[in-house]
């Protein structure tokens, strides 16, 4: 576990353009991937062709999806981001032996 300040926030930073360049790989690979393979469904259904509607519905929840995703690991590593700064802040000032409280004046 990192200790300094520094570490923690590197890392947190790693760690967030680690998360946004796999979702943004699942997004490209689903987007180009479906729209390319949507042309095997070659029936139609009211005159449309239906792979391409199926595409575009199933697009959106996928995108909404991956959105939910994020959100959800980002408030995960931000809580504990959080957390290990305050421990770090905590060790810092016990090392030094002030408290929050001189720091102040009180």
């Amino acid at each position: 576990m990192p200790h300094s300040r520094v570490q923690i926030e590197q890392r947190y930073w790693q760690r967030v353009r680690t998360i946004t360049l796999l979702l943004l790989l699942l997004w490209a690979a689903f987007t180009f991937g479906l729209l390319w393979f949507a042309r095997d469904l070659n029936s139609e259904w009211l005159g449309w062709p239906i792979g391409f509607w199926l595409a575009a519905q199933g697009g959106m929840l996928i995108y909404l999806l991956i959105v939910l995703l994020y959100s959800r690991v980002m408030h995960h590593l931000d809580r504990k981001t959080s957390q290990d700064l305050e421990a770090s802040d905590m060790k810092r000032i016990g090392a030094s032996g002030h408290s929050a409280s001189s720091k102040l004046g009180n």
